[in-house]
């Protein structure tokens, strides 16, 4: 169960300065404004979120490309970490995937990202490859992750 004060919420393109402060805080690489505006317009991009109250405090951007579904961010508010937030969003997508006839869910994960792959790891989720230098900004390797549903396997 989500904390209490806290609700999982579909996020919007006028949620895009929240969304931006949660990244910034969250990511030693933040991507930049224009480049979540461009997701908010992609009919295949989706934003779930964390608010409390009014203030959006965690923030999961995927896409749905049949029949996978595709992480390419979650990040949580520092002041709001170590409450499962991340957690419960991800529980949230694991549950919405056999709805929208999905197969799997996949994400990468940076080498040095040790928290990012606990948590993954944690919710079941398989590591499956290494794509070297994936992260371009620092030459990182990343960690390709993969969740099934209904037991699928690759």
């Amino acid at each position: 169960m989500l904390p209490d004060g806290y609700l999982i919420d579909t996020l919007n393109p006028d949620d895009l300065p929240q969304v931006m402060m949660v990244e910034r805080l969250s990511f030693a690489h933040p991507w930049n404004e224009e480049a979540f505006a461009a997701e908010f317009a992609k009919s295949y991009a989706f934003f779930l979120g964390v608010r409390q109250e009014h203030e959006v405090v965690a923030v999961l951007l995927y896409w749905v490309v049949f029949p996978e579904i595709h992480i390419l961010s979650l990040g949580v508010h520092p002041d709001h970490r170590r409450q499962g937030l991340a957690s419960w969003l991800l529980q949230v997508l694991m549950e919405m995937g056999p709805d929208m006839e999905c197969e799997k869910i996949d994400l990468e994960v940076r080498e040095n990202n040790l928290a990012g792959q606990k948590l993954y790891e944690s919710m079941g989720f398989d590591r499956v490859g290494r794509r070297k230098n994936y992260y371009t900004d620092t030459m990182e390797d990343g960690f390709l992750y993969s969740y099934y549903f209904r037991g699928k396997t690759a």
